[in-house]
């Protein structure tokens, strides 16, 4: 078993209430090395943290860098040494073969596109405050109705970033369960807005075709 184990990366990370018995720990070195173990085992949980919470972590992100903890007690990259701190740096590299075989936690991992559930259900909104932008208020309001031709071009590209949100929503749809629902209340407002532009005498492209997430 690892020197190490005593600091294990389970869900519930207790803080040791002593200090290990490393050589580091005595001489002129203990002060600065006492600031760098602490700022490490931080680091160390923020990053936990991180990934209990579903954020998917990449190359540094994930890991506890020494020339990072170095500054810490306002040295050099350089500081950090395994010839000055062996045990401290064997710590680190301990613990960040241990982060790297956590996996985020399902909540708020990324899909594909690089948005999260809450950013592509915050897209969804203001994409249907577009929609009832072009197709209603200004037609409405300015009684331009040459202006339709305009708004039906708006209203086709709109139509096709909606339909790309679509693809990306379903790609998630094993925890995408409430922006279907969202995805759903905007087709039925669509569909609204359509009535409401041929009602004014327009003749509005058809509503796009949304498949319910599963």
């Amino acid at each position: 078993m690892s020197d190490f184990d005593i600091f294990n990366l389970g869900s519930d990370i207790d803080e040791p209430t002593e200090l290990p018995d490393w050589q580091e720990f005595s001489g002129s070195k203990a002060a600065n090395t006492e600031v760098m173990y602490k700022e490490v085992l931080a680091r160390r949980d923020e990053i936990r943290k991180q990934l209990d919470n579903g954020v998917n972590l990449k190359g540094k992100a994930k890991q506890i860098v020494k020339s990072e903890i170095a500054k810490s007690v306002g040295r050099n990259a350089d500081y950090l040494s395994k010839r000055e701190f062996p045990s401290l740096s064997q710590f680190i590299e301990w613990t960040n073969k241990q982060l790297a075989q956590i996996d985020p936690a399902k909540g708020t991992v990324k899909p594909t596109g690089g948005l999260t559930v809450a950013e592509l259900k915050n897209k969804v909104s203001k994409l249907e405050e577009r929609l009832k932008s072009k197709n209603v208020e200004d037609l409405i309001n300015n009684r331009v109705i040459g202006q339709f031709g305009v708004l039906k071009q708006e209203n086709i590209k709109l139509s096709a970033e909606n339909t790309d949100l679509t693809y990306q929503i379903a790609e998630q749809k094993s925890n995408n369960l409430a922006l279907s629902r969202e995805v759903a209340r905007l087709q039925e407002q669509i569909i609204e807005l359509h009535k409401l532009v041929r009602d004014l005498g327009g003749n509005p492209e058809s509503a796009p075709t949304f498949t319910r997430i599963k």
